[in-house]
């Protein structure tokens, strides 16, 4: 069995690229009679030397059509189908096309789609996306996609609920698939001393990504509300 691919969330930022990174290496590992290929097209020349930074120096179908020009073909005409770009390259469709996120795509039916979704909050908060995310969002037309792939693997439960109750997917085609750690926080090596890394005695720890739907501002606000109240006088908010 052949799965296709897609690299092209690698060239996102945040958490997407991080999940295709690690998913594409999972599947790198050819096993159980999986064979996967690698598809990405990307225009930058210096797309191949970041391929190479993820480790993915063998992105066996390599396009370089302006992604502009390609995600208008595909949206206005569906076309070309990205399993028959596959096979113009290496001469054979793959069974299975892998999409790491929703994304400008189109299949034919003789290759299965499968695509993960990570929420639905384009379509639950859409105030929380800029005008620009907000456009992808309507031109790559997920709903559409959904309908059309085979199956659809769910980060979450919550996803999967928002999948059946908005876009009335059957739940039976549907797979939840919850993320997993990356190797780097799995390490037994003791962490160095609190005052090495200048830490205060007691805080309150938030990873996050600085875009507005992340409520960045509500978390301030709230600390700075406690603060005041003297209920975290003496906690620190560390933000990464």
């Amino acid at each position: 069995m052949t799965i296709a691919i897609d690299l092209r969330p690698l060239f996102t930022e945040g958490g997407i690229a991080t999940y295709t990174h690690w998913i594409s290496t999972a599947f790198s590992r050819e096993s159980d009679g999986i064979s996967p290929l690698f598809f990405l097209n990307a225009w930058s020349g210096a797309s191949r030397s970041r391929m190479r930074q993820y480790g993915h120096g063998d992105v066996q179908a390599f396009f370089s059509t302006p992604s502009k020009i390609l995600n208008a073909s595909l949206m206005t005409f569906g076309r070309p189908y990205l399993d028959s770009l596959v096979e113009s390259r290496l001469g054979r469709r793959p069974d299975i096309m892998f999409l790491p996120n929703i994304n400008y795509a189109s299949v034919s039916h003789q290759t299965k789609l499968i695509v993960t979704v990570h929420d639905l909050t384009y379509e639950i908060c859409p105030e929380a996306f800029t005008a620009k995310e907000r456009l992808w969002h309507m031109t790559v037309r997920p709903k559409r996609l959904l309908k059309r792939a085979d199956h659809i693997i769910a980060v979450s439960e919550c996803t999967k609920r928002d999948l059946i109750a908005l876009y009335g997917i059957a739940k039976d085609r549907i797979t939840v698939c919850s993320l997993g750690i990356d190797p780097v926080y799995r390490s037994n090596d003791p962490l160095p001393p609190r005052e090495t890394l200048g830490l205060p005695g007691k805080y309150i720890y938030a990873q996050c990504a600085d875009q507005h739907r992340k409520n960045i501002h509500v978390l301030l606000e709230s600390y700075a509300a406690l603060v005041r109240a003297r209920e975290l006088s003496d906690t620190a908010l560390l933000l990464s």
